[in-house]
């Protein structure tokens, strides 16, 4: 029995639906097919293409043989629900019905309502947020929304939009392009120092702890191109998480580096894989207010410490090192509190303690692609 009704040459778009039940047997006698990239090997699947074509009563099939509704393109990470989100309203509404998630992975570059906000499918952007799409999930190339993707391509004049407008209703923003006002948010001043001096912060917090003696936030600053010379934004991009209101206990706020392609996004969120700088960061502020942790420039902290031991995945980084950057503290006037950026140290035998300060003096001018969280899927 020939095999190859799965590969790229037999012209499988073209192909109704009824051959296709036909051909059920193949898929049970080499289930590896379902698995492969329609063009061979690794890539994007036939459901993949199936979806992106709009053909619903195919993708059916596809996942009736065996084949996961939510299988990740190896490349992207992008879901079939994101190659019909460009223009697919009945495959977009199976695939949702069938068990698709709305946001696609966690790890996927972009998003199903991303696609939908380009391609300008306002009735697709409704279905998926809906059944719960996160709608200002931000792409993990660029530090952009649906909303920005909307607007960035409202010149084709399809839809874009009516699109935007909706996203708006349902809060949508363009978190580093809005303008924002700190005037009234703890830690305002701080905040808006980092913007002048680092990024746009999105307004959104990703974490928020409130005590009665003290309240802080973690939020996420776009790094701005203008800091490392560039005109554009590239896949070496680069974001901070930071704290703000920290400084009203400890007299300082506290951050880290990571690539821009760190997911921090609602699903991310609650994998530890992805959220343990945010852990990491929110543990070094409570030892330090409440058991008196002293940070400061130069001092290295290692995975012993009772602070970062119960933090499984740092496993990877032995020891960090507190340092002052020169690029977070310039022009800072007394108003504003200092910077702490924790960068890890990642070397074969661990630096001593007493060499903290010259290793933190190393790092006070070193350009982010030194001082970041390595990301490792």
């Amino acid at each position: 029995m020939r095999t190859n009704f799965l590969r790229p040459e037999t012209n499988y778009m073209k192909r109704s639906t009824k051959v296709m039940l036909r051909k059920r047997a193949v898929a049970t006698q080499a289930p590896q097919l379902l698995h492969e990239g329609w063009l061979g090997g690794a890539g994007s699947t036939f459901l993949h293409l199936a979806a992106g074509k709009g053909k619903t009563s195919i993708c059916a099939v596809l996942v009736e043989m065996g084949m996961d509704v939510d299988v990740p393109d190896p490349d992207n990470y992008g879901t079939p629900l994101e190659s019909a989100a460009g223009g697919h309203l009945d495959t977009v509404k199976w695939l949702l019905k069938h068990g698709a998630c709305p946001n696609g992975w966690p790890t996927s570059i972009a998003t199903p309502l991303i696609s939908a906000a380009v391609d300008g499918s306002v009735d697709i952007a409704r279905a998926l947020v809906d059944a719960g799409a996160e709608v200002n999930r931000e792409h993990l190339r660029m530090p952009q929304t649906a909303l920005d993707f909307a607007e960035a391509y409202k010149v084709k004049g399809s839809g874009q939009d009516t699109v935007a407008d909706f996203l708006r209703e349902r809060g949508g923003i363009q978190p580093y392009v809005d303008p924002h006002d700190w005037s009234k948010v703890p830690g305002g001043a701080y905040i808006q120092h980092i913007e002048q001096q680092i990024g746009s912060i999105n307004p959104i917090r990703i974490k928020s702890q409130a005590t009665e003696d003290c309240s802080f936030t973690v939020r996420k600053c776009a790094i701005s191109p203008i800091c490392h010379g560039r005109k554009r934004w590239s896949n070496e991009e680069y974001k901070l998480i930071l704290t703000a209101g920290l400084s009203d206990s400890i007299g300082a706020e506290l951050a880290m580096c990571l690539p821009w392609g760190w997911p921090l996004n609602t699903d991310s969120l609650k994998m530890p894989q992805f959220n343990w700088p945010v852990t990491l960061l929110t543990r070094l502020a409570n030892a330090a207010k409440d058991d008196g942790l002293k940070l400061e420039h130069g001092f290295i902290i290692d995975i012993m410490h009772t602070a970062l031991k119960e933090v499984e995945e740092v496993a990877s980084v032995p020891q960090w090192v507190f340092v002052y950057h020169e690029s977070l503290n310039i022009k800072r006037d007394s108003t504003v509190p200092d910077t702490l950026l924790l960068t890890p140290i990642v070397r074969k035998s661990p630096i001593p303690v007493s060499a903290g300060l010259s290793t933190a003096d190393k790092k006070k001018s070193a350009k982010w692609k030194a001082l970041a969280v390595p990301l490792d899927k």
